[in-house]
C-alpha cells in the first residue's frame, strides 16, 4: 500500500509466509525478534516501518501502532543498499510461493482436492497517491521481474450510486 505521502506499507496475507519473511529480513538485516514477536508480527495486516523500528511498532499496542513514530513508511531507497520493500517483496514472495506449492503437493498425494489460489503481488493506493510514489514501487517489482500484479486504487469519495428513475 502506498499512502498520499508516499510512505509504502508492506503485508503478506499468509501468516506462515509472514513469520518465515521476517526470520529471513531478521538475518539479512541483523535484527532481533523474539519468538512472540515473529507470532504478534504474523496478525498485522501490514505496517510501514524500518525494521530495525519493527521490534517496537509489533510491541506496541494496536492504538499506539497509529501514532508510532517514526512511521515513514517501508524504505524504498532505490539508490543505497537500504532498499528494505524490494527484500520484502522477494523473500516475502518466494515464502508464500514455497508455502503454497507446499500445500498443493501434500494435497496432490493424498489425492485431496486443492482450492487454494496461487499467491498474487497488488499495489495499493489511494486517489490522491501522486504517480511518482507508485512509479517507484513498480520499480521494486521490475527489478525482480515480476511484471504481473494488481494495480488496486480507490475512487476518490467513495462513488455515489445513482437510482435512474
Amino acid at each position: 500500500t502506498i499512502d498520499d505521502k508516499g510512505r509504502a506499507f508492506f503485508g503478506i496475507s499468509n501468516s506462515t509466509a509472514k513469520m518465515a519473511a521476517l526470520r529471513e529480513m531478521a538475518a539479512k538485516y541483523n535484527v532481533k525478534f523474539t519468538e512472540e514477536q515473529v507470532i504478534k508480527f504474523s496478525g498485522l495486516s501490514s505496517f510501514g516501518v524500518d525494521l530495525k523500528d519493527l521490534p517496537r511498532y509489533i510491541d506496541a499496542k494496536e492504538d499506539e501502532r497509529q501514532k508510532f513514530q517514526p512511521q515513514k513508511g517501508v524504505p524504498l531507497d532505490t539508490i543505497t543498499p537500504n532498499n528494505q520493500l524490494k527484500d520484502w517483496i522477494a523473500i516475502g514472495g518466494k515464502n508464500a510461493v514455497q508455502i503454497y506449492n507446499e500445500a498443493k503437493e501434500k494435497a496432490q498425494a493424498s489425492g485431496s482436492d486443492f482450492k487454494a489460489e496461487k499467491p498474487r503481488y497488488a499495489i495499493k493506493c489511494a486517489a490522491r497517491t501522486k504517480y511518482i510514489f507508485v512509479k517507484d514501487v513498480v520499480k521494486n517489482f521490475t527489478d525482480l521481474k515480476i511484471y504481473q500484479f494488481n494495480l488496486i486504487t480507490s475512487l476518490e469519495g467513495g462513488g455515489t450510486v445513482i437510482n435512474p428513475q
